[in-house]
């Protein structure tokens, strides 16, 4: 027996039917069938005879000898070093006299010494009332419980036990009492007990059980854990099913859509083109119906930008043409790319639109062909006329263009941003500007013609003797005739005044607008006649020509 087992213990207990008491004894030694020794108590069923033998003449040989694995072996307790009192545990009593058989079993008596199994650490039980003389029915989460001692003086307990509050089964007090430190031995006592066991390692721990057949437990049924599988199991035993996956997801446009990897044990796919549209015009909110990545159809496109492009590239959104005309032109000799999508840039150029040939700005070649199509605009600015349009009658629409005319650079030269001839509503213009500059200054009007010779001045007024050097006279010097009438309706300039004494006459006055007066008479002479008027001066430039 261990040194820390200083005594030995024998429980008195009758066995239903024989007519003698069988002894439990206590044993440091018990073994179970892997290898693992339970300080515990020792008890044999008796045989086919039955011989007395007192408790305290059992010697070291005596229990140290009795086979750890045999079928009738079964477990008690070690009273002394668990420290109990007869208040504690009732109708225990060191120096009881006790009796084992020795005889093998026969036929006749295996009713008597195998049924009932008496109370005994580790022993299962429905109540505290089955583990009399032990201590308490304990729920260890075995399928039933068992009992276990309480705990000794400061906790003690034997060794392979440990001190621990558990919980009693039925009236659900906790109660410090010796546990085992792994589980307990499977015994008779504890046959068709199953007790939790588990596996584990670095994808997580499964937990199962292990049965009691009386001798040995089955090997724990708990599976080994794995990496989670899409499958509908908890591979890794984590309490969730098919977990980790995640989403993902695919899809442009109104096609963009997420998709549980995982589902009903089964992984699924993601379909990028799910609720696509077969076509997709270009619109205002900037939707991609047909999911290929931008509003419009790539598939039906030629693509332009002036920074970006050139107009030997075929057009494509990685390859664009450079000028929207080398664009109108590639979708008007194309099948099926009637469609003209041009990023938002400044062309030097003038457009001639062709029949069924749409044209749709507001992208961003830079951005992957992303369309702003309430903000961006692409400028055109070609000439003095700008874009012209002949015998459209097949629906095509111009969307998201500032069209600009030059000025007018020769004589008379016109400015027109947009001129449609012989066309049909099949044409239309969405979200576009139109602005014309000013035109060029008209010729140059002819000269006027020469106008008519003036009619003759009326005559002077009769001279006096008069002059400011001998004051001979006081008559007023005369004047000179009033100017004759023109043919432009205004009269010519006034007749001289004379001079005085032997001096020329003043000159007469001027003729309205532009007619000179005559020169004045000679001294005591009469006035001269006034002179014709000289031509007219040349007449104001003409008006601009009228616009066609």
């Amino acid at each position: 027996m261990n040194k820390h087992t200083s005594m030995f213990l024998a429980l008195f207990l009758a066995c239903s039917g024989s007519p003698k008491p069988f002894m439990s004894v206590l044993d440091s030694n018990i073994a179970r069938d892997d290898g693992y020794v339970l300080d515990a108590v020792y008890s044999d069923l008796p045989g086919d005879t039955w011989a007395d033998k007192d408790a305290t003449e059992f010697g070291e040989d005596d229990i140290s000898s009795k086979d750890p694995i045999a079928p009738d072996v079964y477990d008690g307790i070690v009273a002394d070093e668990l420290d109990i009192s007869r208040e504690t545990v009732p109708d225990l009593d060191v120096s009881v006299e006790g009796a084992f058989d020795t005889a093998p079993d026969t036929s006749q008596d295996i009713g008597q010494d195998t049924p009932p199994v008496p109370p005994q650490v580790c022993g299962q039980c429905s109540s505290n009332e089955d583990c009399t003389k032990i201590g308490f029915c304990a729920d260890l989460g075995y399928s039933n419980g068992v009992c276990l001692a309480p705990c000794g003086f400061e906790n003690q307990c034997p060794f392979g036990f440990l001190c621990e509050s558990v919980t009693t089964v039925g009236n659900g007090v906790s109660l410090s009492l010796c546990v085992p430190e792994t589980m307990c031995p499977c015994t008779q006592a504890l046959k068709g007990v199953s007790i939790p066991c588990e596996k584990k390692n670095s994808f997580g721990t499964c937990k199962g059980v292990m049965v009691c057949d009386g001798s040995a437990y089955s090997d724990c049924n708990a599976k080994e854990p794995q990496e989670e599988q899409c499958n509908g199991i908890d591979d890794n035993c984590d309490g969730h099913t098919d977990e980790g996956f995640g989403f993902i997801e695919c899809g442009l446009g109104i096609c963009y859509h997420t998709v549980q990897v995982c589902k009903d044990g089964k992984l699924q796919e993601c379909d990028p083109m799910e609720g696509a549209q077969p076509t997709d015009e270009p619109d205002y909110l900037g939707i991609d119906s047909d999911c290929d990545g931008i509003d419009g159809s790539v598939a039906f496109s030629i693509f332009v930008s002036y920074i970006y492009g050139d107009d030997n590239n075929p057009g494509t959104p990685t390859a664009p043409k450079k000028t929207i005309s080398a664009g109108i032109q590639s979708a008007a000799m194309s099948q099926d790319k009637k469609t003209v999508l041009v990023s938002a840039e400044t062309y030097p150029e003038n457009l001639v639109l062709s029949d069924g040939v749409s044209i749709y700005s507001g992208y961003r070649a830079a951005e992957n062909w992303k369309r702003y199509a309430t903000t961006d605009y692409a400028y055109v600015s070609g000439g003095t006329v700008s874009l012209e349009a002949s015998h459209i009658q097949t629906p095509t629409k111009v969307v998201n263009l500032r069209v600009v005319a030059s000025q007018g650079l020769s004589p008379s030269q016109n400015s027109i941003a947009a001129i449609i001839r012989d066309s049909t509503d099949a044409l239309v213009f969405e979200n576009c500007m139109f602005k014309a500059s000013d035109g060029a200054k008209g010729v140059k009007g002819a000269n006027g013609a020469d106008g008519e010779v003036g009619g003759a001045g009326g005559a002077g007024q009769q001279g006096c003797e008069n002059a400011w050097w001998w004051p001979c006279g006081s008559c007023n010097p005369p004047f000179g005739g009033a100017g004759g009438q023109s043919a432009c309706g205004r009269n010519g300039g006034g007749g001289g005044a004379p001079g005085y004494n032997r001096d020329g006459g003043e000159p007469g006055g001027p003729g309205c607008c532009t007619t000179p007066g005559g020169a004045g008479g000679a001294s005591e002479q009469p006035g001269q006649k006034g002179q014709n008027g000289a031509d007219g001066g040349a007449g104001l430039d003409g008006a601009g020509g009228a616009t066609r």
